[in-house]
Parts: C-alpha cells; structure tokens; sequence
C-alpha cells in the first residue's frame, strides 16, 4: 500500500517533467493578464490590433466589396443620401462652377471698367479740344489786332512798344501753332476711331444680311441682286448719297421686299391685261362622241354636195350640218 501510495502521488515538479515527456517538447509558456493587456496595447498602438472575429451571418474579407458609407443632406428641402465620393464630387463641381461664375463676373466688370475709362477719355479728349479751338480762335483775333498796329508810323514813333509788340506777336504766333498742331492730332484721332467703328458696324451688318439671306454668300448672286435693288431704289428716286448712306441690313432687306412685291404685282398686273385681251372661247355643245358625230356628217354632207352637181337640197344639208 505504501509503495502504490508512492507510486500513485507526485509533487509538481514531477507532474511538470511528466508532461513535458508526454508532449516531447517544451510546455507552453502561459500569458498572464497583465501581459496580454501591454500587448493589446502595443498593437494597437502600431495599428496592428487584430480585428474582432465576424458574427454570424458577416461577410468575410473578399468576399464581397463593403458598402461604400453615405451621407444625408438636405438640397432644396428634401433629404438626399449620397456617397461621400458623390458628396466629394459634388463639392468640386460647385467649386469649378463659383470659380467660373467668379471669373465671369470679373471679366465683365474689367470690360465694363475698361468701357468707362474710354468714355471718360473720350470726354477729356472732346473738352481738351473745345478749349483749344476756342483758345485758336480768340488768339487769332488777339494776335490779327496786334498785327494791325505794327506800322511804319509807330516805328517812327515809338520803336520800344513796337518792338514789344512785335515780340508779343510772334510769341503768339509760336503758341498759336503748338495748340493748332494739338488740335490737328485730337481730330486725327477722333475721324480715325470714327473710321474704325464704320468699318466694323459695316462688317457686323454684312454677317447680319447673310445670316438673314445666306444666298448673297454667293458673290455672284449677291452683286447682282444688289444692283437690281439700286435701280429699284433709282426709280423711287433715292439719291446716290442716299443710297450710299444704307448701311443698315434691315433697310436692306425692306428694299428687297419691297422690290419683289412690286415686281409681283407688276406681273399680276400683266397677266390680268393678257386674259382680258384674248379672245372669248368658244365650247362647242354636247359630248365629244356627239361632236365627233356632227364632224363627220358635215364631212358626209360636203362630200355629196361636191358629187351631186350643186344640188339646192345637197348644199342646204351641208349648211345645216354647220349650225
């Protein structure tokens, strides 16, 4: 009993190297829960905490692509969901929209700027000039009564004051030429801006009378209709500078219809005397077998009166086929 007894029971130390026997390796070591939780922490930290198992029911990573995450917002009063991606999209669309509203609205505030500045110019430009005609105009006149009093007389005279005069005369003569010559460039340059504005509402009216008359894209067609409408406008008694003055695309055109429509009647006009001057005509009664039938016994009645020597009844028949 004893020795079973021995046998039976054994220390820890024993047990432990029983079963390391067992096994055939080293026993594995047991993490306590202090341990654990630095380790969960460490992990996490370095973001590689270990995912929580998937419920019953959970899809599996690549098994299926997750849902992407939506949001709701409010547009116009009503609530819309919309994937961040959308919503990202969306933002950018409406940043690309205010920034080409923005620089829409800038531009045309730089033209409208850039339009005053020339109308104010415009306006200095036009006064700087009325001062310098009036300025030319009072010299002239100051400068004509000095020269009228520059005579041999006061040379005699008085040669100081004509030598002051004379000074003075030609002082405003040389001022009178500096401000004739200034006024000279502001009127070039007001015929030349005048010349440059024609030509492109000329240009602009030509587009315009081919866009409403794509014909005349026709050089051609075009020169020919056009002399066509002068002398039209010739007999409505326009005159040359008169015509050489329309340069507007909508009186062209008025003259072009009215043209045609004259023309139009003119013809109806034609046409009508043509029908009252022809001659009445004349139908004949019955059916074309009736008529064809009275041919040929008018035939009949001809041909026996011109075989029966002159007969009175032969040629009665054939007068009365006639009627």
């Amino acid at each position: 009993m004893s020795e079973a007894a021995d046998t039976g029971s054994l220390d820890m130390g024993s047990a432990s190297d029983a079963f390391e026997t067992l096994y055939g390796g080293d026993q594995p070591e047991v993490e306590t829960q202090e341990a654990a939780a630095e380790r969960l922490a460490a992990e996490e930290a370095a973001g590689d905490a270990p995912k929580d198992p998937p419920e019953d029911g959970e899809e599996q990573d690549g098994e299926a692509a997750a849902e992407p995450e939506t949001v709701t917002i409010e547009v116009d009063g009503k609530p819309v969901q919309m994937t961040k991606a959308e919503l990202a999209e969306a933002v950018k669309g409406s940043m690309r929209q205010k920034d080409y509203t923005q620089k829409t609205m800038e531009t045309a505030e730089e033209k409208r700027a850039a339009q005053t500045a020339k109308q104010e110019a415009y306006a200095k430009r036009e006064e700087l000039a009325n001062k310098l005609h009036t300025y030319t105009v009072q010299t002239q006149g100051t400068l004509q009564h000095i020269e009228a009093q520059l005579t041999d007389e006061l040379w005699q005279t008085d040669p100081i004051q004509y030598g002051l005069l004379e000074r003075t005369l030609k002082k405003g003569q040389a001022e009178l030429a500096k401000a004739s010559g200034e006024l000279q460039q502001l009127q070039q340059e007001y015929q030349a801006e005048q010349a440059e504005k024609q030509a492109q509402f000329r240009q602009s009216q030509h587009q315009a009378l081919l866009d409403k008359l794509p014909d005349w894209k026709d050089p051609a067609k075009a020169k020919d209709e056009a002399l066509k409408i002068q002398a039209y406008l010739n007999t409505q008694e326009f005159t040359g500078q008169e015509l050489g003055e329309m340069n507007d695309h909508r009186l062209v055109i008025l003259a072009r219809k009215a043209m045609m429509y004259d023309g139009l009647m003119e013809r109806a006009a034609k046409a009508t005397k043509q029908v009252a001057a022809a001659p009445a005509k004349v139908e004949r009664s019955g059916t074309p077998a009736q008529r064809n039938g009275a041919a040929e016994a008018r035939q009949a009645a001809l041909n026996k009166l011109s075989k029966g020597g002159g007969k009175l009844s032969d040629a009665a028949a054939a007068f009365a086929s006639f009627m």
